[in-house]
């Protein structure tokens, strides 16, 4: 589980709560791109389809690991959380109000270096 709290501004005095399930989610299954291995029975020996999809998708899965994939994009495994969010008093943490559902999900981004966070000076 993850828990996020934040203190909102500009009297301080609520927190803003996320609560949620974190979960990796593997390249395979992102996509259309499913990893045919996990959609055979073990129990198919002997048929020829199903053992010739078993060996590519194992083929694929190997080229992966060893980041030698001959596609031109490198998929990378996913990052999600997803859960509640609500507003509680910062001291007590009474009066809690349902806000809704969030989701959250990382991001692969070209050139980290050109993001620009802006932070504003905090006010007293």
């Amino acid at each position: 589980r993850l828990r996020v709290r934040l203190v909102v501004p500009p009297k301080k005095d609520r927190i803003l709560c996320m609560e949620g399930h974190a979960q990796l989610i593997e390249a395979t299954a992102v996509g259309s791109n499913i990893d045919a291995s996990s959609m055979i029975a073990p129990g198919t020996f002997g048929i020829p389809q199903a053992e010739a999809a078993k060996k590519k998708a194992d083929e694929a899965r190997a080229e992966r690991m060893r980041g030698t994939s001959s596609g031109a994009e490198v998929k990378e495994d996913v990052l999600r959380c997803s859960g509640e969010v609500w507003i509680e008093d910062a001291r007590t943490g009474d009066n809690r109000k349902k806000l809704g559902r969030f989701v959250m999900e990382k991001e692969r981004i070209a050139d980290p270096t050109k993001l620009i966070y802006t932070i504003p000076r905090p006010t007293r």
